[in-house]
């Protein structure tokens, strides 16, 4: 299987510095920590976080939003908290990033509140979900094999990392 880079002009490996500029248009390296079968499946087929297609798409239908997504997050170590043994390793666009909370109310609170703090973000609620707390942010959107650029494996107490590619050979046919 052929696998291009992405295209973008500047791929952002994400700081708590930089975090509160984001513009829409910016395209983010961030984390998803998930099992061996998923990690085969997104590699493969790519990631549709508008419906909810497997247990790894959040679903909520308790709150007013009633929104599907992946929660992401751009720190390695709080994806490891998550993984059973994979995390992925993908470039996302901010325009598809949300604040992890999933409250309309509390998205508006949080807005209102950092909107003076977070005066340079696009994105006030999205700024602050990725600064606090869990450091994520949930992916609503499609998502190409191609976007997802490593796998990577806990081996023992170490983690190593895989290209996609290299993944997909060794791993696709232990299923």
């Amino acid at each position: 299987m052929k696998r291009y880079k992405p295209l973008f002009e500047a791929i952002i490996k994400l700081t708590k510095e930089n975090i509160q500029t984001l513009k829409l248009n910016d395209y983010a390296i961030m984390y998803h920590g998930t099992d061996l079968d998923t990690a085969i499946e997104f590699s493969t087929s790519g990631i549709d976080a508008t419906k909810k297609i497997s247990n790894r798409i959040y679903h909520s239908s308790k709150t007013h939003t009633d929104m599907n997504g992946l929660f992401v997050t751009w720190v390695f170590e709080e994806a490891k908290k998550y993984a059973k043994d994979y995390i992925l390793e993908m470039t996302l666009p901010i325009k598809n990033l949300h604040s992890s909370s999933i409250d309309k109310e509390e998205l508006k609170n949080i807005s209102l509140k950092h909107s003076k703090a977070y005066q340079n973000s696009e994105n006030p609620a999205l700024t602050d979900s990725l600064l606090y707390d869990e450091f994520q942010a949930l992916f609503i959107g499609i998502l190409k094999p191609k976007y997802i650029i490593n796998i990577f494996i806990k081996e023992g107490s170490s983690w190593k990392k895989y290209s996609v590619g290299d993944f997909l050979e060794e791993y696709n046919e232990k299923i």
